[in-house]
């Protein structure tokens, strides 16, 4: 049985941009983010109270390992916190942090003010 589910306009258009791309429905792609979701909140080492802590401000991001340190970033990026934003700009003002170039790839600042794509 179908539902009707409401979501915000911005989900929305990144829902129907994801799907053209992957050549899915809009329902299709929401249920495949929905699964892909549920498999990682399953993952060993993926431990989202962490990853809020670290936004928050009250954990190190370095404290984080990589599977986290993704989830920060997609969720810095999709609705960053007051916390991550202040943290965010303190790290950029001290020479790092993560953003988007001009090409739309997530870049990571170095000390000497390059960027270069995040691995």
């Amino acid at each position: 049985m179908s539902q009707s589910v409401k979501f915000r306009s911005q989900t929305i258009e990144v829902l129907r941009a994801e799907a053209a791309r992957k050549k899915r429905s809009i329902a299709g792609q929401a249920e495949y983010w929905i699964e892909l979701g549920q498999y990682l909140e399953s993952m060993p080492g993926m431990t989202f109270e962490r990853v809020d802590a670290a936004l928050d401000g009250k954990l190190a991001r370095s404290d984080l390992n990589e599977l986290e340190q993704v989830a920060y970033i997609h969720r810095m990026a999709a609705k960053p916190t007051r916390a991550a934003l202040d943290n965010h700009g303190a790290r950029r003002a001290a020479g790092g942090g993560v953003g988007i170039d001009e090409n739309g790839r997530l870049v990571r600042r170095l000390a000497d003010g390059r960027t270069v794509p995040y691995q």
